[in-house]
């Protein structure tokens, strides 16, 4: 309303002090932009260097290999394997190791946004995994059986977020996402940490048809890398250790 802006009050300094507010505003502003640009790069730059490692990690070059150490038993790939790893690591497909279980839909009617002796089971979506910021979700003990464990991996298999890994939570999975369960000794965490890595996130997510959607069949033919059990555990030690170092820069 014209009017109402009319009788608007506002203060009015004298023009020379005018000049220096603006003056003074245009200068903190470009302090603040400088900041978030410092802080943007500073993250983009931690990103860079976990990816650096990672990339280590999964070609056997972030620890010392202990050559003693008995391989896993698994069926080795022996011919167009991606790249060398030591000698008593083994190159496999994704089957040999893990198979697929998918999550459940459950209609929202049977669903409650809080837990109860009827809901006493969290369900797990995929923005529980991506957001964290999400009102959770509960369901019966009827669905039970689709409950996953703290140490088992997820991936999201539909929609925009398909190929994204998750671990670290336990509940009813929902059916746009799919856990692995090991065939195999595996550390949990080695292998999360391969499959987050930039080389596997792009080998899943070509793996996928249609919304997206990853297609299990061709992710059971993905070689991956697979290390003695010990030397898996000294891999995620001192990647942790090192993404601790990171973060404090």
């Amino acid at each position: 309303n014209i009017e109402k802006v009319k009788s608007l009050k506002i203060p009015l300094p004298p023009i020379e002090e005018q000049k220096r507010i603006v003056e003074k505003l245009e200068e903190c502003f470009e302090l603040i932009d400088q900041k978030e640009r410092n802080d943007q790069e500073q993250e983009r730059l931690k990103l860079l260097l976990k990816e650096i490692l990672l990339e280590k990690a999964i070609h056997g070059e972030l620890v010392p290999n202990d050559k003693n150490l008995k391989p896993i038993d698994v069926e080795s790939i022996l011919d167009d394997v991606p790249y060398l790893i030591p000698e008593n690591w083994r190159w496999t497909e994704m089957f040999q190791c893990y198979v697929f279980k998918q999550g459940i839909q459950i209609e929202i009617e049977k669903q409650s946004n809080e837990i109860s002796e009827k809901y006493p089971l969290p369900f797990l979506r995929i923005v529980d995994f991506t957001q964290e910021n999400q009102d959770k979700r509960y369901v019966g003990k009827e669905y039970s059986t689709y409950v996953i464990e703290k140490n088992e991996i997820v991936i999201v298999r539909y929609g925009a977020s398909a190929g994204f890994i998750g671990l670290g939570k336990k509940g009813v999975l929902a059916n746009n996402l799919f856990k692995l369960i090991p065939q195999v000794e595996m550390n949990e965490k080695y292998m999360y940490y391969l499959l987050k890595s930039s080389y596997y996130q792009k080998k899943i997510r070509t793996h996928s048809v249609g919304i997206p959607a990853i297609k299990f069949s061709s992710l059971n033919k993905i070689p991956i890398p697979i290390p003695p059990i010990e030397e898996q555990k000294r891999i995620v030690e001192k990647l942790e250790e090192c993404f601790v170092l990171v973060e404090r820069l």
